[in-house]
């Protein structure tokens, strides 16, 4: 009787410390707190959201929140624009590359590369070179477009901007495939 009572006491203690690691499910389950209520933002009359902004405006805020004069903003307005236009045409050099095809120096608005109908068929304005008028003058010869080894893995690109020569040559912005655009000297 002794043995049974010890046997029971050991299996009723096991059964005990195996219940009571286990919680029924609904006290598991993570509670989903109530939506909060937002109010949808309020947009002052002086700051609509489809206000149009002139340059004249722009360059104004620009002026007002760094200080800067008029002159120092288009300066910096102009070297933003060429180096946007050398970092936006990389896409289509590298296409231009990897699918064998040289790359060609040539004025704003030529192609960029020979292509085939194949190739023409990925949309022959993403190949041109970019014109940059505002910038470098009215025409698009105003803006030549200067490549180096255009047959090879290791080309790099520079302009010649008639109208702005601050980013012209190697020594102020220089791109390839290999390392994007650097921009220094007095384009920096």
């Amino acid at each position: 009787m002794k043995k049974v009572l010890e046997i029971s006491s050991v299996l009723l203690g096991v059964v005990f410390l195996a219940g009571c690691g286990q919680q029924p499910v609904s006290q598991t389950q993570p509670t989903t707190p109530a939506p909060i209520a937002q109010k949808p933002a309020q947009v002052s009359p002086d700051k609509q959201l489809d206000h149009k902004i002139t340059p004249e405006e722009m360059k104004k805020i620009v002026m007002d929140e760094t200080g800067k004069s008029a002159e120092q903003v288009d300066l910096g307005a102009k070297k933003a624009g060429i180096q946007s236009a050398m970092h936006s045409i990389l896409g289509s050099l590298i296409i231009c590359n990897d699918n064998n095809k040289p790359i060609l120096s040539g004025n704003g608005g030529d192609k960029v590369c020979e292509r085939d109908s194949a190739f023409n068929s990925l949309g022959s304005e993403s190949y041109t070179w970019p014109t940059i008028t505002n910038i470098c003058g009215p025409n698009t010869s105003d803006i030549k477009w200067i490549v180096k080894n255009g047959s090879e893995s290791n080309w790099d690109i520079t302009i010649n901007c008639k109208g702005f020569a601050d980013c012209n040559g190697p020594q102020n912005a220089i791109c390839n495939a290999n390392d994007g655009c650097k921009i220094s000297g007095s384009c920096k």
